[in-house]
């Protein structure tokens, strides 16, 4: 949608959103702040041919943006990741 509405501003929130992340976890270790973080990665799922259509096609416009982006399929459940 972010594509659509204002494609020249996606790579600066793709870039504020990667960023955020690092800066949390780098101030949780300069300020010594114990808790139960666990870093995670934003996850979608597919489970037709469509749907897994919508899948690549998103992750090639935030890869695009500079997001850091894996398209796994059934095989990544093996350990692998298809791209």
């Amino acid at each position: 949608m972010l594509n659509i509405l204002c494609p020249k501003r996606l790579p600066s929130i793709v870039r504020f959103a990667e960023n955020s992340a690092h800066f949390i976890e780098s101030l949780m270790g300069r300020l010594d702040i114990e808790c139960d973080y666990e870093p995670t990665d934003n996850v979608g799922v597919a489970v037709s041919k469509g749907q897994m259509g919508r899948v690549r096609r998103v992750a090639k416009t935030l890869a695009r943006c500079g997001a850091t982006v894996k398209v796994g399929n059934s095989a990544a459940r093996a350990g692998g990741y298809a791209r």
